[in-house]
């Protein structure tokens, strides 16, 4: 049986530190797995993160317990927000 999508991103999160940007979750594919596709890694990441936007919505990945909460932390010089994701 093959890796899915879904199970490497359980294993980049595991790897990487918290809490973590979506872009080192790409760097992280794109270096360990660049034979997936980032289109079908971004809809693993919406699907896996538990409290994004539309979660489940047209995904059938959504059914799936997730794997990421959503953090989202102030930024000190002004109201601007960054997201990232923890484990």
């Amino acid at each position: 049986m093959g890796m899915t999508v879904w199970w490497l991103l359980e294993e980049c999160a595991a790897q990487l530190d918290e809490p973590f940007r979506r872009s080192e979750i790409v760097g992280w594919f794109r270096r360990h797995h660049p034979e997936v596709n980032e289109a079908m890694l971004a809809a693993h990441m919406q699907a896996a993160t538990a409290n994004a936007t539309n979660r489940a919505r047209n995904n059938p990945l959504g059914g799936r317990p997730p794997l990421l909460p959503r953090v989202i932390t102030a930024c000190t010089s002004g109201p601007l927000r960054h997201n990232r994701l923890v484990r």
